[in-house]
């Protein structure tokens, strides 16, 4: 066995009580994935605002624990099939994280209803690049608007093309397809509901990075709800 390998198996599983050589010969996939999430949550840089820890400490300390698990993955890597990138794809979460110097918000909350990812960045927990990806792996795990509506007959094909050809600048193809007549505001409604239900809890990539343990999103998710139910309070005078 390699210092690099028996480093990065200390590295992800500490102090387990068995030898390298015996974490080495059980080393599958998914406990590989456990162990970095484990230890992606006592050492995430964005975590620091949380438990009030040095950012830049957790981030060195983050980006030894990140090289350790591409390594390890890497090695058993015919397990995580071809592509490498695990049972989730190119789309995991876990494969996600912040760039160094991103920045934090500085200032009050914004006195604006707010989602789940905006209020995280805005309350000074997470950088814009943490929110921005988190956004973006949410959106990955929805089908699109025009596949739902093709399959459920409302648009052809052929529809899609020529919404798409006829859209205005920063229109959206719900919005096109209502314009120009081709959905009924009812039509455009309904997909847009199951494309949201079908849709994961943002929350849960902050779990998958190790941000964020579940009963902290709760408490998160309820500070969130009275920041808005004050906004509301505050538009309504």
């Amino acid at each position: 066995m390699s210092p690099e390998i028996a480093s990065a198996l200390r590295l992800l599983y500490g102090e387990s009580g068995k030898a390298e050589s015996e974490l080495l010969r059980q080393l599958d996939p998914e406990g590989l994935k456990a162990a970095f999430r484990r230890r992606a949550m006592e050492l995430h840089p964005d975590r620091a605002r949380i438990l009030g820890k040095n950012s830049d400490e957790l981030s060195e300390l983050f980006k030894d624990v990140q090289t350790a698990y591409q390594r390890l993955r890497e090695l058993i890597g015919p397990a995580f099939g071809s592509t490498g990138k695990g049972r989730h794809g190119a789309g995991s979460a876990g494969d996600q994280s912040r760039t160094p110097g991103e920045h934090y918000w500085e200032a009050d909350i914004p006195p604006v209803k707010l989602l789940f990812g905006q209020f995280l960045y805005y309350a000074g927990l997470i950088t814009f690049g943490t929110m921005i990806s988190a956004v973006a792996w949410q959106r990955r795990q929805r089908p699109t608007f025009g596949k739902i509506a093709r399959n459920w007959k409302f648009l052809s094909s052929k529809d899609l093309k020529t919404l798409l050809s006829g859209s205005r600048k920063g229109e959206k193809l719900g919005e096109t397809a209502t314009r120009l007549g081709y959905m009924t505001p009812f039509q455009r409604d309904s997909v847009l509901g199951f494309q949201r239900w079908l849709q994961r809890p943002i929350g849960e990539f902050f779990q998958e990075i190790g941000i964020l343990e579940e009963a902290e999103i709760v408490y998160l998710i309820g500070l969130m709800r009275k920041h808005n139910e004050r906004v509301e309070r505050m538009m309504s005078f």
